[in-house]
C-alpha cells in the first residue's frame, strides 16, 4: 500500500495534489493529508486508491478565516446568492455544489471547516483530535461521492456511500431535492470508519465522535468480515447491494439507525414537551435494543456497555 502511494508521488501527482497553488494549503494540513491518504486507503481496501487520490485533486478544503462570512463565502464559492449557512452543531462541511449549465451538469466540491462559534474565533487545531475528527468525517463523506453523480430522465441521481440522492431540475437550473435516503445509516457507518482511520493516523484510540451511539454500534456491525466487505464496496460503488444482505431486517436496520442519528436533531418542541420528548428517548431505547440484538446474533462481538453512549 505505502509503496503505491510513494509511486504516485514520484510521477508528481501525488505530491501535487495539495501543492496547487488553488489550493494554497498550509505546511500543517499538508502533512496531516499526507498521513491520512494511505490510512484511509489501508480502511478501504487498495481499489479506492484511485477514487481517494482523485477526491483530494478535485475537492477543496477551506478554513473559515476570522472574519469571514460564511454565507458570503459559500455564495461566491458555488457561484449562488442565497441564504447558506452550516448547521451550528456541525464543525465541517461538505458539499459537492452540484449545479446545471446548459443542460450539463457540473460539480465544484468544498469542505468548509467552521472556526467561528456565536461570534467567538477558535483557531482549527491540527493538533487536536477532536478537531481532526470533524475534518476527516467530511473528507470520507467527499470520497465516497467521488464520480457518482449521474444524470438520467432530467433526474439527477448521486450517492454518498450508502445515502442515496435524487434531484429535479428546470429550464432555469433550478435544482430541488425529492429524495435522501439512508441518511442514518451511512452517517454511523461513516463514524466508525472515521474512528478507526484516525485511530490510524494518531496511534491513539478514538471515540466515536458526534453520532457516538450509531457509530458503536455500526462499528460492532463491521465485526462480521463478509458484512464488513459488503458495506465497503457499497459505500465506494454506490450500489445497494447492502439492502439484499441485510435481508428482512433491512428495513429495520435502516429505520433503527435513522432513529438514533435524529435524536442529535430534536427540535425545541420536542426537548421543552416533556411527552414527545420521553417519546423520542423510547425510540431510540428500541432502536438501539434491535441493533444489539441483531449484531449479537450476526456478529462477532461482546457488548462492552459502559462504553455505549446514551444518545
Amino acid at each position: 500500500m505505502i509503496l503505491l502511494i510513494y509511486e504516485y508521488r514520484r510521477d508528481g501527482w501525488y505530491e501535487g495534489i495539495f501543492r496547487k497553488l488553488k489550493f494554497n494549503y498550509s505546511d500543517n494540513l499538508i502533512n496531516f493529508l499526507e498521513k491520512a491518504i494511505p490510512a484511509i486507503i489501508s480502511y478501504y481496501g487498495e481499489s479506492s486508491c484511485e477514487t481517494v487520490l482523485k477526491t483530494f485533486a478535485n475537492c477543496e478544503i477551506h478554513i473559515q478565516e476570522e472574519n469571514e462570512d460564511t454565507s458570503q463565502y459559500l455564495n461566491k464559492f458555488f457561484c449562488k446568492n442565497e441564504d447558506t449557512s452550516i448547521p451550528f452543531l456541525a464543525g465541517a462541511f461538505y458539499n459537492n455544489g452540484i449545479s446545471i449549465k446548459d443542460n450539463n451538469i457540473i460539480t465544484k466540491p468544498l469542505i468548509y471547516i467552521k472556526t467561528v462559534y456565536s461570534h467567538q474565533y477558535k483557531p482549527f487545531n491540527l493538533d487536536d483530535d477532536e478537531s481532526l475528527d470533524s475534518l476527516l468525517h467530511e473528507i470520507l463523506h467527499a470520497i465516497k461521492e467521488y464520480g457518482k453523480v449521474k444524470v438520467k430522465d432530467n433526474k439527477i441521481f448521486t450517492s454518498t456511500g450508502l445515502n442515496q440522492s435524487v434531484y429535479s431540475y428546470d429550464d432555469f437550473g433550478n435544482i430541488k431535492e425529492e429524495a435522501n435516503n439512508y441518511i442514518g445509516i451511512e452517517e454511523a457507518f461513516n463514524v466508525a470508519a472515521t474512528s478507526s482511520i484516525l485511530s490510524m493516523i494518531t496511534g491513539r484510540e478514538q471515540k466515536f465522535r458526534g453520532y457516538s451511539s450509531a457509530g458503536y454500534l455500526a462499528n460492532a456491525m463491521l465485526s462480521n468480515q463478509k458484512l464488513e466487505a459488503v458495506i465497503k464496496n457499497s459505500q465506494l460503488s454506490g450500489d445497494t447491494t447492502w439492502i439484499q444482505y441485510f435481508g428482512d431486517s433491512s428495513e429495520q436496520i435502516i429505520k433503527s439507525f435513522d432513529i438514533l442519528i435524529n435524536m442529535m436533531y430534536l427540535s425545541q418542541k420536542e426537548v421543552i414537551n416533556r411527552e414527545l420528548r420521553m417519546k423520542k428517548i423510547e425510540d431510540a431505547r428500541l432502536a438501539r435494543e434491535f441493533l444489539e440484538s441483531f449484531i449479537t446474533m450476526h456478529c462477532n462481538w461482546q457488548f462492552n456497555f459502559s462504553e455505549r453512549k446514551p444518545r
